[in-house]
């Protein structure tokens, strides 16, 4: 009882030198964090990180002074060199525990000026100010936390959103390589770029790239990368496991139910596709009187309809949800609808009016959807009465004046003008949607073959014209086919026949190609490729 009477004042000093002490420190190391204008944090320089030793070095010095005055109460028992040791060992004690501190305060220091970047970083990307989160991620990355592989995923994520697409790829290459396991959401980017990327017939290379993104992306409860294993099993023409990763993945979201259907009918299981569609049918019927406003669901149930033959269900649904929300995925939904009915209807004898019916009304639900003015040109082209062919221009006439599409509306006008002869009227309305639309593609291909086929001193404007039509659509054979023609009637002959053969395997009954093609090898003195040219021409 004594002797804590007897310490009872130096411990109260002694916590309360502690207490002073902690005190300060936080002070000081927390207290110089800063921001600048933009919200990014300025970092305190090391040097900063210290300069709390001065401020406790009077503290220190009243602790030991504590420690000596306590010295022959606390270390009464020693005696000799032990208390010899003591003595000289206390100020490397001291200093053992002074570096301890400082080395302590600087790391928490460093773990909280990282925290706070991620979170500015996270807060910028949930704004949408992808700019200022790449700054951001960058002092992250220059603070070597590219150690962490989430934070130099989400710095990639903001480079690639703000337009450093570059950088970005850089990073998830390095986050995700193609021989080493890396970072499984990278490997699941890189996957979906696998995916996107695969042609026509992809070679062995491509296909094992995206197998290995693949199995290093996680598991199989994500519903993309079920998709992606789905959309590889297909390329590599294994359909079974495809069909059942289709169906894990529409257990995660049912519309994926429409396109399982057509993977079954496609294999020759009718049966399974049939089932596929009642089930989707109840599906959707339960999630449509649930949630009336689920536009999704209720487009995905007049497909199902539609896929059932169930037409006229079909068409109900859809209007019902136009009268609930006229909303463009419904308006959409109903025009392919009304598409779908002209392709049925189309292929009738004496089916003009039924037609024009539903592109009439597909046009004046959605006059910005390309696919019904497609129609109308292969409409007008198959009519020999002229009556009917002026109801087509007049429906045209009709969306420019009510400045509807007015550019598509124009293009279509000028095309099919172009099938009547009438190359000055066309002329006028593919200029006026040149005008309108000058990146339209189709509208630059057009009007350059108008130009060139028309007026010889407009061979330089149709030229640049149709390459930038190739330009944007690169693959487009009927685009090179203008190219190649405009090319042949400026005499560069080498370079018609370069654009006119791209596709040639797909367009090989097409006379007048070869024709043009015999010209071409037959100016070169390539005089047996051009005699085999035109006998195919003939």
């Amino acid at each position: 009882m004594l002797d804590f009477l007897r310490d009872l004042p130096l411990n109260i000093l002694r916590a309360f030198s502690e207490t002073l002490e902690w005190a300060l420190m936080s002070f000081v190391s927390h207290a110089d964090i800063q921001t600048d204008d933009e919200g990014n944090i300025i970092r305190r320089p090391i040097w900063k990180t210290l300069l709390f030793l001065p401020v406790l070095l009077p503290i220190w010095i009243f602790k030991i002074c504590l420690a000596i005055v306590m010295f022959p109460f606390a270390a009464f028992s020693f005696e000799g060199e032990r208390r010899t040791r003591f003595l000289y060992g206390l100020p490397a004690l001291v200093g053992i525990l002074t570096t301890l501190v400082v080395s302590l305060v600087i790391f928490f220091s460093q773990e909280t000026v990282t925290a706070r970047y991620v979170t500015l970083m996270q807060t910028a990307m949930q704004a949408g100010d992808y700019k200022l989160a790449s700054t951001l991620g960058g002092r992250l990355m220059s603070e070597s936390t590219e150690r962490k592989p989430e934070l130099a995923y989400q710095y990639a994520m903001a480079l690639a959103r703000s337009g450093d697409a570059a950088k970005a790829t850089s990073i998830i290459h390095s986050l995700a390589p193609e021989k080493t396991i890396g970072f499984a959401p990278a490997h699941h980017m890189r996957a979906v770029q696998a995916s996107q990327t695969l042609g026509p017939s992809p070679t062995e290379e491509q296909l094992a790239t995206l197998r290995w993104h693949l199995d290093n992306s996680g598991g199989t409860e994500n519903e993309q990368i079920l998709l992606l294993w789905a959309n590889y099993y297909n390329r590599i023409g294994q359909p079974a496991p495809a069909i059942n990763r289709m169906e894990q993945a529409a257990k995660l979201n049912p519309t994926h139910l429409i396109t399982l259907a057509q993977m079954f009918k496609a294999t020759g299981n009718d049966a399974g596709a049939n089932r596929t569609h009642e089930y989707g049918k109840e599906t959707f019927k339960r999630i449509v009187e649930k949630e009336p406003l689920n536009s999704q669901a209720r487009i995905s149930l007049a497909l199902t309809l539609a896929q059932l033959s169930q037409l006229d269900e079909a068409e109900k649904v859809l209007q019902s949800g136009l009268k609930i929300s006229k909303g463009p995925d419904i308006m959409r939904a109903l025009s392919d609808f009304y598409l779908l009915k002209f392709d049925m209807t189309n292929a009738k004898p004496s089916g003009f009016r039924e037609s024009f019916d539903y592109l009439d009304r597909a046009i004046r639900l959605d006059a910005n959807y390309t696919p019904i003015y497609e129609r109308l040109i292969r409409l007008y082209g198959m009519l020999k009465s002229d009556e009917e062919r002026d109801e087509i221009i007049r429906l045209l006439e009709e969306m420019i004046v009510d400045g509807k599409n007015a550019a598509t509306a124009h293009f279509t006008l000028g095309s099919i003008l172009t099938l009547s002869g009438k190359s000055e009227d066309s002329l006028y309305h593919l200029q006026k949607a040149f005008v309108l639309s000058p990146n339209m593609p189709v509208v630059c291909n057009n009007l350059a073959w108008l130009l060139a086929t028309t007026d010889a001193t407009k061979l330089d404007e149709a030229l640049q014209l149709s390459q930038q039509a190739v330009k944007a659509v690169p693959k487009s054979v009927n685009f090179h086919d203008t190219l190649g023609t405009i090319l042949l009637l400026k005499g560069d002959n080498e370079g018609a026949i370069l654009e006119l053969e791209f596709g040639l395997d797909q367009r090989n009954s097409d006379k007048q190609l070869h024709a043009k093609l015999a010209k071409a090898y037959d100016a070169i003195g390539k005089k047996e490729i051009a005699k085999m040219h035109f006998e195919k021409s003939k």
